[in-house]
């Protein structure tokens, strides 16, 4: 907690991050941040005193696999994030709370079948929530694309040529 000559801040954080090697060259680890924090708004200048303060919580976790061999990588990813934000302002009758969640998988494998040829490919996952005061409909969105890619690396020359395909799909958003 820190008092600032106008208003006050107060904030706790907790994180923790375990890994795993249960078989050669496999890594399986989980990390997880959560976060509570508050502060008072100071006043505006036309303010005598203020009384509006902000509340931020969250907690954010990730689950992670790894498999890594000379010439093969396989990286598998979860992710989960909760937020909630609150603003309160007494001296005009505002409370707005938002809440946020965020939701991830993303799967990379990687290949190289000669020392100059690489191989990727993978998928990703979001999908997110809000819902707000300020707005009466909750907020979705899923994003899902695919990718894969190949690289040509030329020893002779300091150049290295790639072609990336990644197709999208965004849900819930008109598109132009």
């Amino acid at each position: 907690t820190e008092r600032l000559p106008h208003a006050s801040h107060r904030y706790f954080n907790a994180s923790h991050h375990s890994e795993f090697r249960p078989w050669n060259n496999q890594i399986l680890s989980f990390s997880v941040w959560a976060r509570d924090q508050s502060r008072e708004i100071p006043p505006t200048l036309t303010e005598a005193r203020s009384e509006a303060s902000q509340s931020d919580r969250f907690i954010r976790s990730m689950l992670q696999y790894q498999n890594l061999q000379s010439r093969h990588k396989l990286h598998l990813k979860a992710y989960y994030g909760y937020q909630r934000q609150i603003y309160k302002n007494p001296l005009i009758n505002l409370h707005a709370t938002h809440i946020f969640e965020n939701a991830q998988f993303r799967m990379d494998n990687q290949w190289q079948p000669s020392p100059e040829w690489y191989v990727k490919y993978g998928l990703k996952n979001n999908f997110f929530t809000s819902r707000s005061a300020n707005y009466q409909d909750v907020k979705r969105q899923n994003r899902i694309a695919v990718y894969a890619q190949l690289e040509y690396d030329l020893n002779r020359w300091p150049l290295e040529l790639t072609l990336l395909v990644q197709p999208e799909m965004v849900t819930e958003v008109e598109t132009g």
